[in-house]
C-alpha cells in the first residue's frame, strides 16, 4: 500500500487537495481563510503536500475590507463552497469572521477543482 493509499480513507474532505498537489507541476500557492483549514484537522495535512503550500489569508479588520484587499489571481482553497451554508455555524467571534471572510472569497470564484477556487471574468 502506498502513501496515498493510506491516506485516503484518514483524510477524505482534503484528499484530492493532496493529490492535487503531488502532482509533477511547477510549485503552486494557495490561500485560505477556511476555518476548517486554519484550525481544524483538514489543515493539518499540510504536512503531505509536495508541490503546493497554503497560506492563511490575515483578515484586515473585518472579512469585508479584507476580501476586497485580496488578489483575485489568488486561488484559494476551502472545505465549504459558496452555497453549503447558509447560517455562520461558529460561536467564537474570530471564527465567525474568518467563515464570513471564506464565504465572501469562494462565492466571487468557481471550484475549478474539488476545493480549488479560482476568479474568472
Amino acid at each position: 500500500m502506498d502513501l496515498l493509499q493510506w491516506l485516503q480513507p484518514k483524510i477524505p474532505l482534503v484528499y484530492s487537495i493532496v493529490t492535487e498537489c503531488g502532482k509533477d507541476q511547477p510549485f503552486k500557492i494557495y490561500y485560505t481563510a477556511d476555518p476548517a483549514m486554519i484550525w481544524g484537522d483538514p489543515g493539518l495535512t499540510r504536512v503531505f503536500l509536495v508541490n503546493c503550500h497554503y497560506q492563511f489569508i490575515q483578515l484586515d479588520g473585518n472579512a469585508e475590507k479584507t476580501a476586497e484587499n485580496v488578489d483575485k489571481d489568488t486561488p484559494l482553497l476551502s472545505t465549504v463552497n459558496c452555497e453549503s451554508e447558509k447560517e455562520n455555524p461558529f460561536i467564537d467571534p474570530r471564527m465567525r469572521e474568518y467563515h464570513k471572510l471564506n464565504q465572501l472569497l469562494i462565492c466571487d470564484r468557481t471550484e475549478t477543482e474539488k476545493f480549488i477556487y479560482t476568479y474568472s471574468d
